[in-house]
C-alpha cells in the first residue's frame, strides 16, 4: 500500500500536483536552530488604561492634538501614500483566467517575473508606541495597543492580520488583533500590536490544534476588476496568542529566521488566493507556530496541504479543465483587505 501522502498526491489533477511537489526540488537545507521558545519572558505588565491617559502620564502628550502632526511626519519619512492597486496587466489576465482565455499557469509565470518572491534577510524592528499610534490613528486610541496600555492574555484565541490602511497611508506595518468569528469574517477588533506570536488553540485535553492561515470571505476569487466588483475577503491568521516580551520575540526571531524549522510565509491576492511558502510558492494552510513582526511572517511546522484544501484553490473555467485561480487585480474598496502589490 502506498503511503497516505503519495496516494493522495496521485489522485490530484496535474495542476494541483505541481503545487504540492514543486517544494521538494526548491527547498534549501538550513541548520537546526537549537533554540527553545520557552526561553522568552512574558511581556512586562502595563497599567490598563486608555491610550490618551497613557500618553498624558508617560509622555505628557495630548495625543488627540498631536496625532495629525505625527501622521504627517510618518508620511514624510516613509515616502507618502503607497500604491495598493494591482498591476493593470495582471488584473486583465485575472479576468482572462476566469473566462478561460488564459491558463492560470501562464498568469502565475508573469506574476513571478513581475513580483518575484523575496525573503527577509533580517527581522524587521519592533515599531514604537508613537509609530504604531501614528500609523493606525484613532482606531488605536479607541482599541488600545498590546504592551502599551493592554496586557496580553496568554492563550487567548485571536485572529491576526496586517492593518493595510496603516501601510497604505503611512508606510508602517501594524498588526490588528480580532476576536475570531467564523470562516467568512473575523470578529471585533480588540487591539493593535507591533507583532504577535501564535500557537495552535489548546483543547480541554491539553492538545493543541494547528495555527490556521485563512482567506476569509464568500467566494473572494469570483469578483474581478473587469466587473468592478468589490472583494469581500481578507487574509488572517488564527491561533492562541502567546504572552511574550516583544524584545525577546524579536531576538528569538533573529535566531531562527534562517533555520529549517521556520519558513517565511507571504500573502498577496495578486499572486493567488492563499498564503504561500516564500521559497517554494507552495500554498500554506496550517502550521504549529507563527511569528509576525511587521510585514514578516515566520511559520514553524508547516503542514502539507490536504486534498480538500487544495481543491479550494481551483476555479471552474468554461470549456476547460478546472484551474487554480489567482485573484489578481480585484478592485479594492474594503480597507481591511490585503490588496497590495507588495507581498508580505
Amino acid at each position: 500500500m502506498l503511503p497516505r501522502g503519495i496516494s493522495t498526491l496521485m489522485k490530484l489533477p496535474s495542476y494541483l500536483k505541481r503545487l504540492v511537489s514543486e517544494a521538494a526540488n526548491k527547498d534549501m537545507i538550513k541548520p537546526m536552530s537549537g533554540i527553545s521558545s520557552m526561553t522568552m519572558r512574558p511581556s512586562p505588565k502595563v497599567k490598563e488604561q486608555g491610550l490618551r491617559d497613557y500618553f498624558k502620564s508617560s509622555r505628557n502628550v495630548n495625543i488627540d492634538e498631536e496625532l495629525p502632526a505625527m501622521q504627517s511626519r510618518l508620511r514624510e519619512l516613509t515616502g507618502g501614500q503607497k500604491e495598493i492597486r494591482a498591476n493593470p496587466e495582471l488584473r486583465k489576465m485575472a479576468d482572462e483566467v476566469a473566462e478561460g482565455v488564459t491558463p492560470a499557469r501562464q498568469r502565475r509565470k508573469v506574476y513571478d517575473e513581475t513580483y518575484p518572491r523575496t525573503e527577509f534577510e533580517e527581522v524587521p524592528e519592533i515599531i514604537s508606541d508613537i509609530q504604531l499610534t501614528g500609523a493606525v490613528g484613532k482606531k488605536a486610541i479607541d482599541k488600545g495597543i498590546y504592551g502599551v496600555n493592554k496586557n496580553i492574555i496568554n492563550e487567548e484565541r485571536v485572529s491576526s492580520r496586517l492593518d493595510i490602511p496603516a501601510y497604505r497611508d503611512r508606510g508602517i506595518y501594524a498588526t490588528t488583533i480580532h476576536k475570531p468569528k467564523n470562516e467568512t469574517s473575523t470578529g471585533t477588533v480588540i487591539g493593535y500590536a507591533p507583532g504577535i506570536y501564535l500557537k495552535g488553540v489548546m483543547n480541554k485535553e491539553g492538545i493543541r490544534d494547528s495555527v490556521k492561515f485563512n482567506v476569509l470571505g464568500k467566494n473572494p476569487s469570483l469578483k474581478t476588476a473587469k466587473t468592478g466588483g468589490e472583494k469581500n475577503s481578507y487574509a488572517a491568521i488564527d491561533g492562541a496568542m502567546q504572552d511574550v516580551d516583544y524584545k525577546d520575540l524579536k531576538k528569538y526571531s533573529d535566531e531562527v529566521i534562517d533555520t529549517r524549522e521556520w519558513t517565511q510565509v507571504g500573502f498577496n491576492p495578486d499572486r493567488g488566493n492563499y498564503f504561500f511558502n516564500k521559497k517554494t510558492g507552495q500554498p500554506v494552510f496550517e502550521a504549529d507556530e507563527v511569528i509576525q513582526i511587521g510585514e514578516m511572517v515566520l511559520a514553524k511546522g508547516i503542514q502539507k496541504p490536504t486534498m480538500s484544501q487544495l481543491k479550494k484553490l481551483r476555479i471552474d473555467v468554461p470549456g476547460r479543465k478546472p484551474q487554480v485561480y489567482e485573484t489578481g487585480g480585484m478592485v479594492e474598496k474594503n480597507t481591511y483587505n490585503y490588496n497590495t502589490q507588495r507581498t508580505i
